[in-house]
């Protein structure tokens, strides 16, 4: 089995080569993001903002659904059944036995839609009696390890399988309790969102009169990764090397090391993240980094919403970052200096309504901004002036607790759990001199938005802003506005889907270490990044998208794409220089990702082929090469 065939080792090496690629591009970064603001720059700068979805989340609700609860591991694959002494005997005699028809261990994970077998009704008001978990490996056998090939064998054997004690701590019922469809449904999303499961399906395996056996089916993802990664955007290259593991000796544990390099300068950094500290709900992780610009440190701690109706919540976090901004104009660096971050912020939740279908969530929180700026050798103009915010803040959030369960809407191949209806949320503060603020501001965070669909037609529309009021100045600092919304339509066979976005962007009186960007990563896939900036943006997409039934070595997803992109930010009534019109592109794509490897992002693939090259400086064609959470 070691040596094997000239095709089984070309084979192996490509999915080696893939596994870096796919999981190279973007390592875990969590805790930065968890407290980072928008800020400019060419990767994660700037204030743009093009996906209506990054507003399914509040501020004060970033952890994934847990439970605290522990169980005796189970190293082999397999049923973890509980004693059954303390339920009522008379719940057990007398009444037939329903029976699944298919054996739930060995429940295809990858063909959900169509099903693998039949499963007995649920009556109303049964009591469970079983929880039964089936930890499926990462190329299951179905009963059938001989139709394995050699390398599936293998990374079976080299993967510990994720302990039943990390499964069970994120179901939402127990044995003994009356069955809750909703909790059931809940649970599964909850298990779906980790990162060291591809899928996970909850059925009844035997329903004995007012009594019910469950059985929880997760299929595992390879986690264990030495990430090597390029991505290139906008004409800019960045590079990773590192090592990850998002389920550490299958614990569900994160940790990630990582040397990433962009425009020569080179960053390292370790992170580690907890979900269940101690088997308990609740959750803590840090990030440390250095670069050559500067260095960040981050941590969180923090009790979340871990299900629907939770009654309270609770969240410390921490984020320091020194590192040298830019400013751009037409892709170029006009002027550089150093920024000196200090975040902090604690809040608690408390859930003030829940009825099965909408929740509503008050907070109550306190955040310190510290922003210092420094001149450094490439400083060529004006750097911003230094700014602190110290501010009690209140906030209310009122959401539909409706989900949908879909195919092939913004990844390929993969259940997806979108929430629909409406999600709404706002913020304000209060920052005051006499806590040490720079000036008396009212703070303002707000988002709204409204999802409607079923599998084959989904749409969605948002609106977000933040921003300060200076009572001093009388003006807004840092206002932000939003508007998006997309549309998809998937045709009967799911193979082939249209795809249209429209996103506008207003801001008000930035300070200089921000910028409203457009062009390459910030959107316009035909043009450099950082090309165009202004106080106004739009940007509209739209995608012919095919998936593709390839299905190379049973591990990657393959689909492929057409697009046409057009847009502008400028400064109304001011020259905006040359090509400082509406941009148009055309291009194709290729997407992949995995059903077997823990891939952070969609890898994209495309040329694009910009439409208006008034500029000189424009390259004929771009090559984009990054990855992104979604198609």
């Amino acid at each position: 089995m070691c040596c094997g065939t000239r095709q089984s080792r070309l084979s192996l090496a490509f999915t080696v080569g893939m596994m870096g690629l796919c999981t190279g591009l973007f390592p875990y970064t969590a805790f930065a993001e968890e407290l980072s603001v928008n800020r400019q720059g060419a990767s994660n700068q700037g204030v743009n903002s093009q996906d209506a979805n990054s507003l399914d989340q509040s501020g004060q609700d970033q952890f994934s659904l847990e439970q605290d609860s522990q169980v005796q591991n189970n190293n082999n694959q397999g049923a973890n059944r509980q004693s059954q002494d303390n339920l009522e005997p008379s719940a057990q005699e007398g009444n037939e036995c329903v029976e699944a028809t298919a054996n739930p261990a060995n429940l295809d994970l990858d063909n959900l839609e169509n099903g693998v077998g039949s499963f007995p009704e649920v009556p109303e008001g049964a009591v469970i009696r079983n929880i039964e978990i089936y930890p499926q490996d990462i190329y299951h056998d179905y009963g059938e390890e001989e139709n394995l090939r050699w390398y599936e064998r293998t990374v079976n054997a080299l993967h510990p399988v994720t302990f039943e004690s990390a499964i069970k701590s994120q179901l939402l019922f127990s044995r003994g309790d009356t069955y809750d469809k909703d909790l059931i449904d809940e649970s599964e999303r909850s298990l779906r969102r980790s990162s060291y499961l591809y899928n996970a399906q909850i059925v009844a395996s035997r329903v004995c009169g007012n009594v019910v056996d469950l059985a929880v089916v997760t299929r595992d993802l390879w986690t264990l990764l030495p990430t090597v990664g390029l991505s290139r955007s906008g004409g800019q290259n960045r590079t990773i090397l590192g090592l990850s593991d998002q389920n550490f000796f299958g614990t569900g544990k994160k940790v990630s090391f990582s040397r990433e390099e962009e425009e020569g300068k080179v960053e390292y950094s370790v992170d580690y993240f907890d979900p269940n500290l101690f088997g308990s709900r609740w959750q803590a992780g840090f990030q440390l980094a250095d670069s050559d610009d500067g260095e960040r440190q981050s941590g969180q701690v923090g009790y979340p919403f871990y299900r629907a109706g939770a009654p309270w919540s609770f969240k410390a976090a921490g984020f320091h970052e020194i590192r040298n901004d830019e400013r751009f104009f037409r892709d170029e660096s006009i002027n550089e200096f150093q920024h000196n971050i200090e975040l902090y912020d604690v809040s608690y939740g408390l859930s003030t309504f829940f009825d099965g279908s909408r929740e509503e969530r008050l907070y109550f929180g306190a955040a310190v901004e510290n922003h210092q700026f420094s001149v450094v050798p490439e400083t060529t103009g004006e750097i911003p002036a230094d700014r602190k915010l110290r501010y009690p803040w209140v906030g209310y959030e009122w959401r539909d607790n409706e989900y949908l369960k879909a195919f092939n809407i913004s990844q390929i191949q993969q259940v997806e759990d979108i929430s629909l209806g409406w999600r709404n949320a706002v913020n304000l503060g209060w920052s005051d001199r006499s806590f040490g603020a720079t000036s008396d501001q009212l703070v303002v965070k707000g988002e709204s938005r409204y999802r409607h669909g079923d599998t084959f037609h989904l749409g969605t529309l948002a609106l977000k802003g933040e921003g300060y009021w200076d009572f001093d100045d009388k003006t807004s600092e840092n206002a932000t506005l939003t508007l998006a919304g997309d549309f998809t339509q998937l045709n009967d066979e799911r193979d082939r889907a249209w795809f249209t976005s429209l996103t506008f962007n207003y801001v008000h009186n930035l300070t200089l270490d921000n910028q409203l960007l457009l062009g390459g990563s910030s959107g316009l896939r035909g043009y450099p990044s950082n090309y165009q900036t202004g106080s106004h943006s739009f940007l509209f997409s739209a995608e012919r998208r095919f998936f593709w039934d390839w299905y190379p070595l049973k591990t990657f997803h393959v689909a492929g794409v057409t697009f046409f992109d057009a847009g502008r930010a400028w400064f109304p009534g001011r020259d905006n220089g040359v090509n400082g019109k509406v941009l148009k592109d055309v291009g194709v794509g290729i997407r992949v990702t995995s059903s077997r490897i823990r891939v952070t992002r969609v890898l994209h693939m495309d040329l694009a082929f910009p439409l208006d090259r008034d500029d000189d400086d424009i390259d004929k064609m771009q090559l984009v090469l990054r990855g992104q959470q979604t198609f």
